[in-house]
């Protein structure tokens, strides 16, 4: 089955979905997973909340490459777990993600990248859940800055267009310390509206105004 087909059953929410998920990339998941946590059965369950995610996440996500998606996701679910066990033995601490404004919008022209900020917001999500459900005093927090000035655009020759709203990685980390344990972290008022707006307007229009940014980028 193709990387396409199998995003339509996704989308559709078919379940033969997630068995063709298993079958194509369920031993490229189970490794990534087994280096980080290096344990059969933490591997195992990891594993059925990769599958997960990729099911609620997709839609809206809709990722250009489903291999990297479905890696950053196993990546992710493991890097998590892992947080999350050794938080647990300790008794209480914190989690925190680092997502991004882009996990509340479709992404045209960056969709994998879009869709993955998507996962780690999902995934967080269930997580705080779970530990809720294990009265456990665990928290989990997730960072979702906008732009940051890290140096990237400048290596990659690429004009983000967003000197305006960029912060430092300094003031960013300072900010998500101070809001610890609060679960959305949401660094600036033009951000936080973003979000808000990302519950009201249409998935359509948002997707037709993040094509134009992107395409403007130089």
């Amino acid at each position: 089955m193709t990387d396409d087909e199998l995003i339509a059953l996704l989308e559709v929410k078919d379940r033969n979905a997630l068995v063709e998920l298993e079958n194509k990339y369920g031993a490229y998941c189970k490794s990534i997973a087994n280096n980080i946590l290096r344990n059969r059965q933490d591997t195992e369950e990891c594993l059925n909340d990769v599958y997960l995610g990729v099911w609620n996440s997709i839609p809206p996500a809709k990722p250009d490459d489903l291999k990297m998606y479905v890696a950053g996701a196993a990546r992710n679910a493991a890097i998590g777990l892992w947080r999350k066990k050794h938080a647990g033995k300790r008794g209480s601490g914190h989690i925190l993600n680092t997502a991004s404004m882009a996990g509340f919008f479709p992404g045209p022209l960056m969709a994998t990248y879009y869709a993955t900020k998507a996962y780690v917001v999902s995934i967080s999500e269930a997580v705080r859940e779970e530990l809720r459900r294990e009265g456990s005093e665990v928290t989990v927090s997730i960072l979702c800055p906008g732009p940051v000035s890290t140096g990237f655009g400048k290596a990659a020759n690429v004009d983000f267009h967003f000197e305006g709203f960029s912060r430092t990685p300094q003031k960013i980390a300072s900010y998500a310390l101070k809001k610890l344990p609060s679960f959305y972290i949401i660094p600036g008022i033009e951000i936080k509206a973003a979000r808000f707006l990302s519950h009201i307007l249409p998935a359509s229009f948002s997707a037709k105004v993040i094509y134009n940014i992107q395409n403007n980028k130089n």
